[in-house]
């Protein structure tokens, strides 16, 4: 309906115009008739009829442009509104705007700017250089001021890192433009400069490749194991020649390698629950029955690298309040560790409990975590570099998954190791839950 009556009152308006105009028509027809009647009984002066003419055609073309100009008066009274809607939508924008003058002062700048800057300082008529002192990936400064002015045309760089007035290091997508004309020319030697802040997003991708070339490293060699070992099995079958003890061989070992890539499935599920936002349920968990189900579960993994494997249950245990699913989770990996770094002496599984938490610890005598590497252990992807852990396959995402889980049940694991006199992991989380993390 808006729109049908705006459309009528247009055409209604055109009417009239074109209505008017031909009425002045016939009037300055009859005007002339009446004239040239004068002329020819020479009652009238003919200058007087020149100078009448040209007053006619004057209040004709003033009454047209009058009219012009109400159009264009209408048209600039409505461009504030444009103005405030365009300072609105800038401002909402998640990216931060500054134009800039010809020396590099800003002239404009939109609310995100201090958001992404981490500032509440008015930034009109300040430097760019002293507003965004950056760096490249080495550390070393960027004349950001240089590089805007000399700008011809669009580029995009998001390799520069910006350090807030709190310490904290962000990278930043910078775009710079320069401002031109409809000819493509930059008359006032200004600058329009976009960025926003990538950090999750480059550290997102670097964290993807690095689980790509991990993964498809880690795949590579219990598949080519495994497919050899069946191969030669295939091959002595043909031939008849094969012996129990050999059959037995090469089915065991392809049967580990089957069992290392279903651990490497188990840590890339246990990974996306680790990160996800899901909520968790809470229940009952019995602390005694878990321990007695894990020690089970992985004594002849003990066994088999002739190790001791102790149950050490604190006092009355009973029951907590928590998602057994993940603690259950959480201590596999950490037994699991264990079991990897320990080549001789013992494992130890403790748990003990009193009014507000549990604690539940996997001590072994293994090859133990030096000081530097401790600081690193929980991150995505780690790998030490020491070489006896480089004996041992493994995608580095067991205790970076073991923590992400047990901060999810409200809890924290802590590490205490020397080097050749083994480590100890332990997770503390409260019996009820006072705040589950989704």
């Amino acid at each position: 309906m808006l729109k049908g009556g705006k459309k009528s009152s247009s055409q209604q308006s055109k009417r009239q115009l074109l209505f008017s105009y031909f009425l002045s028509l016939i009037i300055f027809l009859l005007i002339l008739n009446l004239i040239f009647n004068l002329l020819d009984q020479k009652i009238i002066d003919p200058y007087l009829i020149i100078s009448l003419l040209v007053a006619i055609s004057s209040i004709l073309f003033i009454s047209f442009n009058s009219k012009k100009n109400q159009k264009t008066k209408k048209v600039k009274k409505s461009n504030p509104k444009v103005t405030d809607s365009m300072k609105t939508l800038i401002n909402n924008l998640d990216s931060g705007i500054i134009e800039l003058d010809k020396n590099g002062g800003i002239t404009l700048y939109n609310a995100s700017c201090l958001m992404i800057l981490n500032t509440n300082k008015t930034l009109y008529d300040l430097n760019i250089a002293e507003v965004m002192p950056l760096q490249n990936q080495k550390g070393e400064p960027i004349d950001i001021k240089n590089k805007i002015l000399n700008s011809k045309r669009i580029s995009t760089n998001d390799a520069w890192f910006y350090q807030t007035k709190d310490g904290e290091k962000i990278r930043l997508e910078l775009t710079i433009s320069p401002i031109k004309n409809n000819f493509g020319v930059n008359e006032k030697n200004s600058f329009i400069l976009i960025f926003r802040d990538v950090t999750k997003i480059k550290d997102l991708e670097q964290q993807k490749d690095e689980f790509i070339s991990i993964i498809s490293h880690e795949l590579r060699t219990p598949i080519a194991i495994a497919e050899g070992a069946l191969s030669n099995l295939d091959l002595l079958l043909e031939r008849k020649r094969i012996e129990k003890d050999k059959f037995k061989k090469l089915l065991d070992k392809s049967h580990r390698q089957i069992m290392f890539l279903s651990s490497m499935v188990t840590d890339i599920s246990n990974l996306r629950r680790a990160e996800s936002e899901q909520i968790i349920d809470i229940e009952k968990v019995n602390l005694r029955t878990v321990a007695n189900e894990l020690y089970e579960t992985y004594l002849p993994q003990v066994q088999a690298k002739n190790l001791s494997f102790d149950l050490d249950l604190q006092g009355k245990l009973g029951n907590i309040e928590t998602n057994q699913l993940y603690f259950k989770e959480i201590i596999q990996n950490l037994i699991t560790n264990a079991i990897k770094y320990t080549n001789e002496g013992s494992i130890k599984l403790i748990i003990e409990k009193n009014n507000l938490n549990t604690k539940v610890s996997i001590k072994d005598s293994g090859i133990g975590i030096s000081k530097s590497d401790q600081k690193k252990v929980f991150d995505k992807f780690y790998r030490s570099e020491d070489y006896r852990t480089r004996e041992s396959r493994g995608t580095g995402l067991g205790l970076y998954v073991a923590l992400g889980l047990a901060k999810k049940l409200g809890g924290k694991i802590t590490l205490k190791s020397r080097v050749d006199f083994g480590s100890t992991f332990t997770l503390t989380i409260p019996n009820k839950p006072k705040k589950i993390q989704k």
